[in-house]
């Protein structure tokens, strides 16, 4: 499956603000490593630089309309988030509210990517893993089950 550049076209969203998070390292690794095959083209999304209304609320600017547009015309969506208390971030929840319903990651695959900093408990990743998946679910995107490995 191509975009119409006739290229795999993945969109990655990073699920943190914070200046210097860990979860933007990850992403910048992962879409360096993609941007090695000359067949796809990588987008990331930076939420930090978007005007995303709460839910429930208008749109008051042109961010949502971008960041839909950017997801539909994707191939394949990576969202990456923090692990925080064994679910994602409020940051990734926000983007997940303004992706519309029904959700423009609809019949999408969608890859999840897990970031946590320090020692973590693999009862956290997998209660983690399993909200996203939840939640990713509910938008009929296709969530691959995780490695066992």
């Amino acid at each position: 499956m191509t975009s119409g550049e006739g290229r795999i076209r993945i969109v990655l969203v990073c699920g943190s603000v914070r200046p210097g998070n860990y979860t933007r390292m990850a992403v910048d690794v992962v879409a360096a490593s993609l941007s090695t095959n000359p067949d796809v083209s990588v987008e990331v999304i930076d939420p930090s630089h978007l005007d995303l209304p709460l839910p429930g609320l208008p749109a008051e600017s042109d961010s949502v309309a971008e960041l839909q547009e950017t997801v539909r015309g994707a191939t394949a969506v990576i969202l990456a988030t923090p692990e925080y208390h064994g679910s994602f971030s409020s940051v990734m929840k926000l983007v997940i509210e303004n992706l519309g319903f029904p959700s423009v990651l609809g019949g999408k695959p969608v890859a999840l990517l897990g970031v946590a900093g320090g020692r973590s408990e693999p009862s956290s990743r997998w209660s983690s893993y399993g909200a996203c998946a939840l939640m990713w679910a509910q938008s009929f995107s296709r969530v691959p089950s995780p490695s066992l490995t």
